[in-house]
């Protein structure tokens, strides 16, 4: 903790101690005068669906899915006097309402945050506030996106993350191609997704990160017969064209805790 110094130089003296912490791109510290003392990801979420075998001697795993895990971050919020302070606490709690996090100690991760809870107690140093935020948070790598040059009907790609997160396929074609088709794998097993028209040089959207279906950014759920939106799961992955075009892939590697 900064030594006790007066109102008029507090953001002149006052200097960092913990790692660099952003919420959605801003150095938290540097905006809120919020220095981070811990910052602690807990168990995540598991929900499963299961049967023990006739046989007695194994189980039949019929659904297994993680979920998201609580974060927890402490934060010395500091302020020249107390309502400064207090202006200091209340923008960092409403900044966390919803954020991404990075987390300099992090290994480079980062935290889709939802904040969840928050707690408030004077340090009695003035003027200083210990601020304890609770997130409900998913860790992700930061976006992967797989980018074809030339027409393709097939793109390969890996996913380094340890469990399934959603995946957005773009297919864009020079010209006009009726009944198109996606294809890809949800739980092991083909899925083909049709279009009625992938019109050319408008870029076609299965956004299986946001929930959409968009040709050149506007809705057109309406106009396929999707039911299961796209998914990258651990490891090798593939996606698959009815015929040749230029094609992006995009995901979060995504973990359990």
């Amino acid at each position: 903790m900064t030594q006790l110094i007066s109102a008029g130089d507090h953001y002149s003296r006052d200097h960092r101690l913990g790692a660099v912490c952003e919420f959605n791109g801003v150095d938290v510290y540097a905006k809120y005068n919020a220095d981070v003392y811990s910052f602690e990801p807990s168990d995540g979420e598991l929900s499963t669906d299961y049967a023990l075998k006739t046989s007695g001697s194994g189980f039949n795993l019929w659904h297994s899915k993680f979920g998201s895990f609580k974060l927890e971050i402490g934060f010395y919020v500091g302020g020249q006097d107390k309502r400064d302070l207090k202006q200091n606490v209340n923008k960092l709690i409403v900044a966390a309402k919803q954020c991404v996090i990075r987390y300099g100690d992090d290994f480079g991760f980062e935290f889709d945050c939802v904040l969840e809870s928050y707690e408030v107690e004077f340090t009695g140093i003035e003027w200083y506030d210990d601020v304890v935020l609770t997130f409900a948070a998913v860790r992700r790598d930061k976006i992967d996106v797989t980018k074809t040059s030339n027409t393709t009907t097939s793109v390969k790609f890996f996913n380094e993350g340890s469990k399934e997160s959603g995946l957005k396929i773009t297919a864009l074609s020079s010209s006009t191609i009726s009944n198109f088709k996606f294809m890809y794998l949800i739980d092991g097993e083909w899925e083909e997704v049709k279009i009625d028209q992938l019109k050319a040089n408008l870029p076609f959207t299965l956004d299986g990160i946001e929930g959409k279906v968009q040709e050149n950014g506007i809705n057109a759920y309406t106009r396929s017969n999707l039911i299961n939106f796209p998914k990258a799961y651990p490891g090798d992955n593939q996606v698959k064209f009815s015929s040749a075009v230029k094609a992006t892939v995009e995901f979060y590697p995504t973990y359990e805790i």
